[in-house]
This record gives C-alpha cells, sequence and structure tokens, in this order.
C-alpha cells in the first residue's frame, strides 16, 4: 500500500477537488469521501489470478503467467463439490517450498484421515474431500514465523493469538481460492479444537462435524507418532492409549477406534512410523523447483499483506469484479455479527453493511464509495458511521481500494475500515507484551506464580459452582539435588535445566494443563477435568520423561525429580489442594525421591491423629488395611506388578489366583528398621475379589490390602506412614481409582 493512499482524510480531501469528476462526486452531507489514484495491491492481484485457477477457461493461461508447469489437469466431475488440480499443486508446492517436514505431515495425515473415513463408511466423493482438507489444514502456516512455528514448547499467549490470526487468514483465503465450503469447514473446526483448547473442557463434541473430528484424531496421532525435539515418537500403543484417554472431551472414541483398526489390520499402516520414515525428507524432495519457490512467494506475500491488515484494522473484506463477497475478515465478523461462511459468494449489497453519515442519515446505493471505486478504478477515502449495540454512532476510516489487472481490467474491490477504538481494544504489541510480562516467569516462559494463582481461582470457581463436573488436581514437582547440579556444572547449566524441564513438560502436556514455575526449582501442573488417580497417572509419566531425558544438556538420569499430587474435593477452600501437593511433594523428598507420592483430605486428616502422643494409637495400629480398586481384571494384576516389584525392592513370597504375597524393602543396619524407605521392609498382601466389574466403561477389580511389619518398627506411626506410602505407589502403578 502506498503512502498516499494512507494520507488522513483532511489532506486527501484538499487533493481530490482536481480528481473527482461531476458524474463520480459524492454528496459531501452524507459522508466525507476522497478519491485517489488506484494504489492497487499485487499481492491482491496476485490472489485474484491463482483463484482464477479454480476455473478451466483460463487455467492454462493463468498457470503460464504464474511459471507453473501443466503437469495436472483440472479435477473432472461437479466443480461444486471438487478442487482444481491445478490449483491444488499451487497451494502444495507453496507448502513443500516452506517447510518440507509440515508437507510430509500434510501428507501423513491426509492418508490416515482418508484410511479412517474409509473405515467409517464414507464413500470416495468423501473421502477425497477429507483428503484435501487433511492436506491443507496446516496451510496457514505459511505465514506464521519460523520461531513461533518451530517453538519446542507451548505457545504463550500473544503466540496463540498470533498463529490464530494467520489460520483464520488462511481460510479466508482459501474461500476466495473458492475451495468448497464443506472442505474448510474441516479444517477450521478442527484448527479451533487445536488452538483453543479451552473450548473442549465441556466434554461435547456435539458442535464438531465428523470430518473435523477425523482430522482431530489423525493430525494428533501423527504428532505423537514423530519425533519431537524432546522425546522420540511414541509406539501406536501409546499413542492409542492417550487419544482414548482424551475421549470423549478431545477426540471422538468412535473415530480413535476406527483408527486403530485400520492401523490393526493393515500392514502398511505399520511402515509409515519405521524407525527414520518420518524425519528424513527425501533427496528429491529438497530440491525447490522455480515452480515451487514462486508458489510459496506468492502465497506467502498475501497472507503477510492479509496479516497486516487484520493487526492495524478494525476489519477488511474483498469484492470481485460481480462485485461477489470473496473474503470476510475476522474483524468484519466482530463488527457486524455475520460469519465469513454467511458472507462469502453472495452478492454486495448496501444493506449488508449499513453506513450512515455523521446527522445519521444512511448512505445510500448511490453514495457508496465501494461502487465509486469499482467504477471508476480509483481508491476513495471516506468517513462513514456504524451504529453500535447502543444505537449510538462509531466513526470509521473507510478505504475502498480498486484492484486493476494488468489490462486496467477491474478484478476487484478491497474495502478497509478503522476505528480509533476497535484498534485499542483489541490491544497493541506494546500492551500485549506486558500483559505477557505480567503472567510469564522471566527465566522458563512459562505462567508464573502469580498466573498460577489466578488460574487456580479460577479453577476453583468453577468446582465450586459445578462440583464433580469441574474436577481438578494439581501436581507438585521439585528438581532433586538441584543444589549438587549448580556447584557440579555451574548456574548457566542450572538455568538451563530449569528452562528445559518447563519445555518437557509442556510438551508432554495435551490437555489444557497450566504449567507454571512455582519458584525456584518448583513447578507446578494445574490439570483441568483430572481426577486423582489421572492426576497419579500423568505425575509418573512425567517423572520418567524427565528421568529418561537430556535435560540440561546434562545425560540422562541425571535430572530427577519428585512429585507431589492432590486433587480438590469437597469442603476444600481454594488453597487446599496447593497445600496437600506440597505436603505431597514433601513426603516424595523424605522417602526417596525420584517418585510420585499423593495426599487425600482424608490422608491428610489421619496424619493428625499421627501426631497425637503413642499411647493414644490404637491396638492395630501394627496392621494397615485397604480396600482399593484397580482399572483392571485380577487375572492380569499379577503382570502389571512387575515394575512397582523393582521399584519398590519387592519379592514375591506367595502367588495364586486369589492372592499375592510379597515383602517390600530390605532390612537396615543389624537386621532392623532403616531411616530410608527401602530399609523399612514390610509384608504386603493382595486379596482378589473374585468377581470383576465394569465401571465407566472400564473393568475393575477389587483389592483388599494388608500390610504388616517385616521387622519390628521403632514406633507405630512410623509404621503407618510407611504403609499408607507404599499403598498410594501400589495404588499408582495399578491404575486404581
Amino acid at each position: 500500500m502506498t503512502s498516499q493512499e494512507t494520507q488522513t482524510s483532511s489532506v486527501a480531501s484538499a487533493d481530490s477537488n482536481q480528481m473527482v469528476s461531476p458524474e463520480i462526486a459524492i454528496d459531501r452531507t452524507n459522508a466525507n469521501v476522497a478519491v485517489r489514484r488506484s494504489g492497487t495491491s499485487s499481492e491482491l492481484v496476485t490472489l485474484f489470478h491463482l483463484a482464477s485457477l479454480s476455473g478451466e477457461n483460463s487455467e492454462q493461461k493463468e498457470r503460464r503467467r504464474l511459471g507453473i508447469g501443466d503437469d495436472n489437469k483440472p479435477s473432472e466431475g461437479n466443480q461444486e463439490n471438487q478442487v482444481s488440480k491445478s490449483l491444488l499443486s499451487v497451494l502444495l508446492s507453496a507448502l513443500r517450498s516452506y517447510d518440507p517436514y509440515i508437507y510430509l505431515h500434510s501428507q501423513r495425515v491426509a492418508l490416515i484421515s482418508t484410511k479412517i473415513a474409509s473405515k467409517l463408511g464414507w464413500n470416495e466423493a468423501q473421502q477425497r474431500e477429507m483428503e484435501v482438507a487433511a492436506l491443507l489444514h496446516d496451510f496457514g502456516k505459511i505465514s506464521v514465523p519460523q520461531h513461533i512455528l518451530n517453538k519446542p514448547g507451548r505457545l504463550n499467549p500473544i503466540e496463540r493469538e498470533l498463529m490464530s490470526r494467520h489460520l483464520f487468514n488462511a481460510s479466508c483465503l482459501l474461500q476466495a481460492f473458492k475451495i468448497p465450503l464443506s472442505i474448510i469447514t474441516i479444517l477450521v473446526e478442527a484448527e479451533r479444537a487445536q488452538i483453543i483448547k479451552k473450548l473442549l473442557q465441556n466434554n461435547s463434541l456435539s458442535n464438531t462435524s465428523l470430518g473435523a473430528r477425523i482430522l482431530t484424531v489423525a493430525d494428533a496421532y501423527d504428532s505423537l507418532r514423530s519425533s519431537q525435539v524432546y522425546r522420540s515418537g511414541k509406539s501406536h500403543a501409546d499413542a492409542i492409549q492417550i487419544l482414548f484417554e482424551q475421549s470423549p472431551a478431545r477426540f471422538d472414541g468412535a473415530v480413535v477406534s476406527a483408527l486403530q483398526s485400520w492401523v490393526d489390520k493393515d500392514a502398511a499402516a505399520q511402515m509409515i512410523y519405521k524407525e527414520g520414515a518420518t524425519n528424513e525428507i527425501p533427496a528429491g524432495q529438497l530440491k525447490e523447483t522455480r515452480e515451487s519457490i514462486l508458489a510459496e512467494r506468492n502465497i506467502h506475500q498475501i497472507m503477510q499483506y492479509l496479516a497486516s491488515l487484520d493487526e492495524h484494522y478494525s476489519g477488511f473484506y474483498l469484492v470481485d469484479r460481480k462485485m461477489d463477497i470473496v473474503m470476510w475478515s475476522q474483524g468484519m465478523q466482530q463488527l457486524t455479527g455475520r460469519s465469513a461462511n454467511e458472507m462469502i459468494h453472495i452478492d454486495w449489497n448496501p444493506e449488508l453493511l449499513t453506513y450512515y453519515s455523521e446527522k445519521r442519515k444512511k448512505i445510500g446505493l448511490e453514495d457508496q464509495a465501494l461502487l465509486l471505486a469499482h467504477s471508476s478504478k480509483k481508491s476513495v477515502l471516506s468517513t462513514y458511521y456504524l451504529m453500535n449495540e447502543s444505537e449510538l454512532l462509531d466513526e470509521f476510516e473507510v478505504q475502498s481500494i480498486p484492484i486493476v489487472g494488468e489490462k486496467n481490467q477491474i478484478l476487484g474491490v478491497l474495502e478497509i475500515l478503522f476505528n480509533q477504538k476497535t484498534v485499542e481494544k483489541s490491544g497493541g504489541d506494546e500492551m500485549q507484551q506486558l500483559k505477557l510480562a505480567a503472567s510469564r516467569d522471566a527465566l522458563t516462559k512459562i505462567a508464573n506464580r502469580g498466573e498460577l494463582e489466578r488460574q487456580l481461582q479460577s479453577m476453583f470457581q468453577l468446582f465450586d459452582k459445578k462440583g464433580k463436573k469441574e474436577i481438578f488436581s494439581a501436581i507438585f514437582l521439585d528438581v532433586d539435588y538441584f543444589k549438587s547440579i549448580n556447584d557440579s556444572h555451574g548456574h548457566a547449566v542450572g538455568d538451563r535445566v530449569l528452562i528445559d524441564l518447563a519445555r518437557l513438560l509442556e510438551a508432554e502436556t495435551y490437555s489444557g494443563e497450566v504449567v507454571g514455575r512455582y519458584g525456584g526449582e518448583e513447578f507446578v501442573v494445574l490439570c483441568p477435568n483430572t481426577d486423582f488417580e489421572m492426576a497419579i497417572q500423568k505425575a509418573n509419566r512425567f517423572r520418567l520423561a524427565i528421568e529418561h531425558a537430556s535435560v540440561g544438556g546434562l545425560p540422562r538420569a541425571t535430572v530427577t525429580s519428585s512429585f507431589g499430587v492432590a486433587q480438590i474435593e469437597t469442603g476444600d477452600v481454594v488453597h487446599d489442594v496447593v497445600r496437600r501437593a506440597d505436603k505431597a511433594l514433601y513426603q516424595a523428598k523424605e522417602t526417596g525421591r525420584n517418585r510420585v507420592c499423593s495426599l487425600t483430605r482424608l490422608e491428610q486428616s489421619e496424619e493428625v491423629v499421627e501426631g497425637k502422643p503413642a499411647e493414644k494409637i490404637s491396638v492395630n495400629a501394627m496392621e494397615h488395611i485397604q480396600t482399593i480398586t484397580a482399572c483392571t481384571s485380577a487375572d492380569m494384576i499379577v503382570y502389571k506388578l512387575k515394575a512397582f516389584l523393582e521399584e519398590n525392592h519387592a519379592v514375591l513370597k506367595e502367588v495364586d489366583s486369589e492372592q499375592v504375597l510379597m515383602k517390600v524393602g530390605r532390612s537396615g543396619m543389624l537386621s532392623g528398621w532403616g531411616k530410608s524407605p527401602e530399609r523399612q521392609p514390610v509384608q504386603m498382601r493382595l486379596e482378589f475379589d473374585s468377581q470383576s466389574r465394569k465401571q465407566g466403561g472400564h473393568k475393575v477389580s477389587e483389592i483388599q490390602v494388608t500390610v504388616t511389619p517385616a521387622v519390628k518398627p521403632p514406633s507405630a506411626e512410623k509404621f503407618q506412614i510407611r504403609a499408607r506410602q507404599i499403598i498410594r505407589s501400589l495404588r499408582a502403578y495399578l491404575g486404581s481409582i
């Protein structure tokens, strides 16, 4: 856009007296209007040329003009439901040139999506539609800055907003290219589900199309299977388990089942993720042709231009030479309440956007600046008013810019609206940076303690209103022996450990969790829609991920963490869950580190009793009996005990179909009760209920656990602490509820 176009209205009207002919002059009582020479945007000229690839008549001509080869013919059949192969070739060439990894990811997602759709009974035409949506689902990333696109951790609020804007503009661009609305709906709904995870906490996917649900599952599955910065690609079984864990809140269980069925039955599906297959780009695909470079440059320039308009103006829209609306920005949706889906490809008329003069008089058809720009092929600068919800008039500076082709033919008109208040309301970059700085930890760039407090308060308010429907848990973790890391390797390495740990936690959270730094080497993960046992499982997953990662550039297993877990419960005040998690973390550190401990409201109250004098302890205090419910059948429990036995230095004494007897821990010095948990041996008997039952769709089993000392402990209190600790560990390994 030229500087001439962006001058103020007063300067514009001084010039316009010499340029406005009598036949196109506008009544100044209706609007303050100035007309200038066209400053046609080259980006929008290119947009219209690319859009013409959707038609058959001029396709070959436009391909030659853009330097694109003639390898692909237009798709046959009903053009309303199909995408021109020529246009698709341009878009995919641009994506491949911008980032080959995104291009290959899109290809894999397209394959997975179509196979799922086939399993769900979609016909060939519907599968083709699904394939195109999947191929283009990351198209909007072409204009996203590389440092955001390749960020290894979770995006911060500003980055998420920027990503959202680019993806919305991409959908607008695809609509201008006449990509069928059904395809755009699939990818827009799927992207919305990925970016705004909070929308998924209502545990309902009823407003999301099946196509979007298929794409969401396929995209997540490929991301989990593919290697990331801090982890290798997950196995098929692990990826499917994660997808099922997030059903139905985030993923459609039926779609996940269809995916599982295809992978289990099709040997070719297993080959997609064989070692090296997802990380190496074939040499032939790294070669940038003139066509792909030109396509990427054209698309990137258009996207950057749209992003600039979106950032600096209240709204904009575009009509073609026939006066059909071909683009409707996010800002226009907010100004008018009309969505892009409603507006795209309908005939423009003044009732769609009712302009007023300062005197509250409607601007008539003959005085519309957009029509003036269309007929004169000259830019028009106007002052119009729009009526807000309070029936007050808001002043807008309106630019109507004709898009003129190489042969001086009119291609369309861009109309841009600017209102100081609406732009300020959205917040400038400086204000956004200040807001971000106030909520982020300076070192790790994740949520700081103040932001954690705000998020905790918000979650508690939801729980207070809706009860168990909005249950949440808190996970506290602390880097083990962090002072030793600083002393041995220096504070620079210590800082790197904290930064890497923060990014690893962000990479390992999938369900809208809030990851924050509580202070020093202590972190907190707030987990919405997560009960006690789910939180314990997550904490154990985090613990193993940290132990097996190279954190801070140190060898694997050098950095470990201890965890404390608690769940919000009825009767709690807002900070009770945090206090319990913090106390559980202390127990984990006191009982050996690199472990997960948890604490319930009942267990906390029992610990108060333990603090009383020993003579008030019950005579049965040397026996601890508790019934737990395991999320598996009785015959599978023995197999799941292997890791528990290794972790807790346990030895099996008796095993049969009804019970398991084991000794947990080894004797201390002189065969007595030691100071560390592994030196505090106990006998533990597990007695199984003969009948399994269904609970929440899972097969569960009741287990009575009896713990007794294997050697004489110094006191009943110390034995009870040990007994509760070992049962908590058992519950975590069995996935008990």
